[in-house]
C-alpha cells in the first residue's frame, strides 16, 4: 500500500529526535458519479435500527480484520482506480523530484518542479502548494542554514 502513498513532508515534533514522515493518499473524489437511488419508505423502529447498526458493525469488523487487505482495495476496486487516474507516473515522478530537492535544500530547483505539479491536475495540488508557500515566505526559496 505504501507505493500508493505520497511522501509530502518530514517534520520533527517538539521533544522528539526522530523526524516523522507525512504521507498522503491521492484520490480525486470528483471523478465519481453519485448514484441516484429512489428512497424506500422505511419506518425507523428499534428493530430496524438494531439491524442497521449490526450490519454497520459487521462491515467495520470486516474492514479492520488483519486478513483484509487494504492494498487490495486500492489495486482492484474500480472506484479507487478511477479516483487515482489523474495521479499519473509523470505527475508523481515530478512531485517526487521536487520534494527530494526541497528536502535536500535545493529550493530553486524544487520550486520549478513543484510549480509544474501544482498545476498539472484538474485542481491545484495541495501538497505542492503547501511546500511552495513554505519555501516562499519568509525564505524566498532559499533554504535556511542547517536545513535538513
Amino acid at each position: 500500500m505504501s507505493c500508493k502513498m505520497r511522501l509530502i513532508d518530514k517534520v520533527t515534533i517538539k521533544g522528539s529526535l526522530v523526524p516523522l514522515e507525512l504521507y498522503c493518499l491521492d484520490l480525486d473524489f470528483k471523478r465519481l458519479q453519485v448514484e441516484d437511488r429512489p428512497e424506500l419508505p422505511i419506518t425507523w423502529n428499534s428493530r430496524y435500527r438494531f439491524k442497521s447498526r449490526h450490519a454497520m458493525e459487521m462491515r467495520k469488523n470486516h474492514l479492520w480484520n488483519d486478513e483484509f487487505s487494504k492494498a487490495h482495495i486500492l489495486k482492484k476496486d474500480p472506484h479507487f482506480q478511477e479516483m487515482r487516474t489523474p495521479y499519473t507516473d509523470v505527475f508523481l515522478q515530478n512531485f517526487n523530484m521536487g520534494y527530494q530537492n526541497y528536502a535536500q535544500g535545493e529550493w530553486q530547483v524544487a520550486r520549478n518542479l513543484l510549480l509544474k505539479t501544482h498545476t498539472m491536475l484538474r485542481e491545484k495540488d495541495g501538497p505542492s502548494e503547501a511546500l511552495l508557500r513554505f519555501m516562499e515566505k519568509p525564505y524566498q526559496f532559499k533554504a535556511p542554514e542547517g536545513w535538513r
